[in-house]
């Protein structure tokens, strides 16, 4: 099973018009009086109820996830990327996550990216996954393993000067001072801007993720230190599925070490969200780990 289907750019509409719809109704009491509160009911492409969530106020107003996803899309062909995108979607009756995938290929068949999140829970409205540190000690962003089909999750520091240079780190800073002020304003010119910014600032993480990566290859991992590395990053849970994982592939690197667990977290049949988003963090705390030291 593969959690993590790409969508080439030709696809992605398509797959955006097919997501999950919600719509609100009353609640009643068992005597069939009105209470006063609203439930919210997720539906298929087909308009079968998948699930009822609950609404967590009156005032709540349901963003459809094509209303959330689409304007970004639209805004990429604004900023000439009509051609030059790819999409993964994760879905849950609660929320939809589209990475968008720009710059094409990296280093070790990585592509980086930004993602967008819609929620039918409560949760949170729009959010936008691709993020400066408060401190700015990191900036977050996806990824995608285009040769093993996994998701990832990267934090790429700012303050190592062996990953990222000067003069980089001050254009990325830049650059997301530029992303969180066009995100105050309205307006399709704003929206246009902001990609533009989010996409320049992706290109510019292809240089430092691969000098993480190549990091993390330098590193082999014997039985000894890989007992230390899932006690410290994978845990219990899915200790003997990652073991087997890295185990069955090439690479007995750290950086092998990560794709097996980016690979649990991509392709395991019996894994639910929750614990897939956990364990693709605690891999993203493994590349992150080794480049701060």
């Amino acid at each position: 099973m593969n959690h993590f289907e790409i969508k080439a750019n030709t696809q992605v509409l398509e797959a955006i018009s097919k997501l999950p719809t919600a719509d609100q109704h009353e609640l009643y009491t068992t005597a069939g009086a009105v209470t006063g509160f609203k439930g919210i009911r997720v539906l298929d492409y087909n308009g079968q109820i998948l699930e009822f969530v609950n609404c967590p106020r009156t005032s709540y107003q349901i963003v459809q996830h094509a209303q959330a996803f689409q304007p970004v899309i639209e805004g990429l062909w604004e900023a000439g990327l009509k051609d030059n995108y790819e999409a993964v979607f994760e879905t849950t009756t609660k929320y939809a996550k589209m990475n968008i995938l720009v710059g094409g290929e990296g280093y070790d068949s990585v592509k980086l990216g930004f993602s967008v999140t819609n929620s039918y829970d409560g949760s949170g409205a729009i959010n936008y996954g691709f993020r400066m540190d408060r401190n700015r000690k990191y900036v977050e962003l996806v990824g995608y393993r285009q040769i093993c089909s996994n998701g990832m999750k990267i934090r790429v520091p700012l303050n190592n000067a062996e990953i990222i240079r000067p003069e980089l780190k001050t254009k990325i800073e830049t650059l997301f001072s530029q992303i969180t002020r066009i995100r105050h304003t309205k307006g399709a010119v704003s929206r246009l801007e902001e990609i533009k910014s989010s996409v320049e600032a992706v290109t510019l993480m292809k240089e430092p993720v691969e000098l993480m990566i190549k990091n993390l290859q330098t590193i082999q991992v014997n039985d000894q230190q890989l007992e230390l590395l899932i006690k410290k990053f994978v845990g219990k849970r899915f200790k003997l599925k990652v073991i087997n994982a890295f185990n069955e592939g090439n690479d007995h690197s750290t950086w092998g070490f990560y794709n097996a667990m980016t690979w649990v977290a991509s392709h395991d049949e019996t894994i639910k969200p929750t614990a897939r988003q956990t364990l693709l963090d605690k891999a993203e705390g493994v590349l992150y780990a080794y480049n701060t030291a």
